[in-house]
């Protein structure tokens, strides 16, 4: 055990060394140059931007048909560098974007969980050790180059990509959607795209995404068209993802003082014929009631899910949308309110309207100063367990129970 403990000791050490260096140098590239130089150094000025994460994550669960519970660690330290290089026409500027991760995970199935993203074109992760129950990874999860302009702008490399507006579940965010009751959804992971977008009018704008990782039936070709507007954001996607047509339309506006956004998504026939099409929709409103509670409430439909427990695809491996979800209607609760100026209660829960199971999450989140904060959590599965053979009853009946700490530092 202290063998193990030192290890870890040693390993975050490794991985928060380079990042303190680079922000030490980040911090003295800003500094202002005094005025006689100010005017010749601003012609070879190469603004860079250096920020990152620390994150850790311990929790405990235990299975339905489980007696005892099991412990898991995952750390991760995130370095991100932004450069922007001079560029002699204007209006214009040129941006690189360089993200490296590091992973630790430490407990059972530890390699399991450190599988590679569908969405990445080159293999570039390195995985110094590789072991059951301990995996340290190291991942490049921004890597790109941006030339923008008044009207135009074009990524292309490893970047985050997403649609959809909902808070819950968003149907039109079909690259790599967050869970529901997801801890962490501040950075979108990086996937492997072009994208282009052009800028016709100040209030809307025209993306086009090519999604292009190594397996052909992962890539997507979408279009989407943004319009902002007096009565609210309007969206149209249009395009391929996954070997299927896709047709989306988004709204987000007010309405009686509560927040309303709807979307829908519709895929057509797979063209190789294996699956037919099915829809998406949800339907969500966020209200802050003068007490400061904070509530959004989204009602989903899944229409690729099962009607029956017994024909849950759990797993969801053959899905052509990883969704994560098994059924159809879908009830999703997300809640905040301060209970002092640093401590925050934010339960949430996601609950099938099909076989009236859920998960409900009760946390804390403690804010220890400006940059780094506590999350304390609990995961209640509430529903019918799988029987003994192994039959599944309900959906969260089936999804484990614990809970844990969750620790976030950024610089």
């Amino acid at each position: 055990m202290r063998r193990m403990l030192s290890f870890r000791l040693f390993f975050l050490c490794l991985l928060c060394a380079p990042s303190l260096v680079f922000f030490g140098q980040g911090k003295a590239s800003c500094q202002e140059p005094f005025a006689g130089q100010a005017e010749e150094n601003s012609r070879f000025s190469l603004p860079l931007t250096i920020k990152g994460h620390f994150k850790s994550l311990n929790r405990v669960q235990k299975m339905p048909l489980e007696e005892d519970y099991h412990g898991f660690t995952g750390t991760q330290a995130r370095l991100d560098i932004e450069l922007t290089l001079p560029w002699p026409l204007e209006p214009g500027s040129l941006n690189l974007a360089y993200s490296q991760v590091a992973d630790l995970l430490v407990g059972e199935n530890a390699q399991a969980l450190s599988g590679k993203s569908p969405f990445d074109l080159p293999d570039l992760d390195a995985a110094p050790i590789d072991e059951e129950d301990t995996v340290v990874k190291l991942h490049p999860d921004r890597l790109n180059v941006n030339w923008e302009s008044e009207k135009f702008s074009a990524t292309i490399g490893r970047q985050a990509i997403g649609f959809g507006t909902l808070l819950g579940f968003s149907p039109l965010d079909i690259i790599a959607p967050f869970s529901p009751l997801a801890l962490d959804k501040e950075i979108r992971p990086g996937v492997d795209a072009i994208k282009m977008e052009y800028y016709p009018h100040p209030f809307s704008t025209v993306t086009f995404v090519a999604v292009i990782p190594a397996k052909a039936r992962n890539r997507s070709y979408l279009l989407l068209y943004t319009l902002a507007g007096e009565k609210g954001d309007f969206n149209v996607l249009l395009g391929e993802n996954r070997n299927k047509p896709a047709l989306g339309f988004g709204y987000a506006g007010a309405l009686k003082g509560m927040g309303v956004r709807a979307e829908s998504l519709f895929f057509g026939d797979e063209h190789d014929g294996n699956n037919s099409g099915y829809a998406l929709a949800g339907l969500e409103v966020s209200y802050l009631f003068q007490n400061n509670i904070q509530v959004d409430l989204e009602f989903f439909f899944h229409g690729d899910g099962a009607g029956d427990a017994e024909n849950y695809n759990l797993a969801n491996n053959d899905a052509d949308y990883q969704t994560p979800f098994a059924g159809r209607y879908y009830t999703i609760l997300d809640m905040s309110y301060d209970l002092t100026p640093l401590l925050k209660f934010s339960p949430a829960a996601i609950a099938n309207l099909g076989d009236g199971s859920m998960l409900v999450s009760p946390r804390l989140v403690y804010s220890v100063s400006d940059n780094s904060e506590v999350l304390a959590f609990i995961d209640l599965s509430l529903g019918q367990s799988p029987d003994r053979d192994g039959t599944i009853r309900s959906e969260y009946g089936s999804s484990p129970r614990g809970g844990g700490l969750f620790l976030r530092l950024f610089f």
